[in-house]
């Protein structure tokens, strides 16, 4: 398997140490969409340290994390087994896993889906999940209102990168749900 051409996995022990993951409101956001139900069979693709993974297991799920990053998937196992939680990961990528089709219930994405090629990753998630299925891609970003922290550090950065893309954001990626459509999904929300 090739190294990613952005390699996250020499930066695999910062992303355990100073990267928590999504705070308990998102399982309990989620779970109003029917996704983190106790038994549920979970794929968390581009799992990085595995937080999600490792959140949906808290919750009773049978939780899979898969990631390209060998040293990424060292420091999951690691933080899984700390946690003393069955999770289980694989080392492949999201566009083409080595999983059945119809394999699970809920397939999430935290801060990665852009990485993707996205066509061929949501043309992917639709045929391992299960009808009724669920696909969250899921992003935990700041919000760059005046008056707030996001909005001062996103004015420091502009200023030596005026040019940046992502100004002004309020971490929704509305195209993410046009290109959804194409490989089988319906009734998407954003929130």
């Amino acid at each position: 398997m090739a190294r990613p051409s952005i390699d996250f996995g020499q930066t695999a022990g910062d992303y355990a140490r100073h990267r928590p993951g999504f705070p308990p409101q998102f399982y309990e956001r989620v779970r109003g969409y029917g996704v983190g139900i106790a038994g549920q069979e979970v794929l968390d693709v581009g799992c990085g340290t595995g937080t999600l993974a490792r959140g949906f297991a808290q919750r009773g799920c049978r939780s899979t994390g898969l990631d390209p990053s060998p040293e990424m998937l060292l420091q999951a196992q690691a933080l899984a087994r700390e946690e003393a939680l069955a999770v289980g990961y694989v080392r492949s990528w999201a566009e083409q896993t080595p999983f059945s089709e119809a394999s699970f219930d809920v397939m999430c994405a935290g801060q990665c889906w852009h990485w993707f090629d996205r066509a061929r990753a949501a043309t992917e998630a639709h045929r391992l999940l299960r009808a009724g299925g669920r696909l969250v891609i899921a992003y935990f970003t700041y919000l760059s209102d005046p008056g707030t922290i996001g909005h001062a550090s996103e004015e420091l950065l502009l200023r030596y990168n005026p040019g940046w893309p992502a100004a002004g954001s309020d971490g929704r990626f509305p195209m993410f749900a046009d290109e959804l459509s194409p490989a089988g999904f319906g009734s998407i929300d954003s929130f």
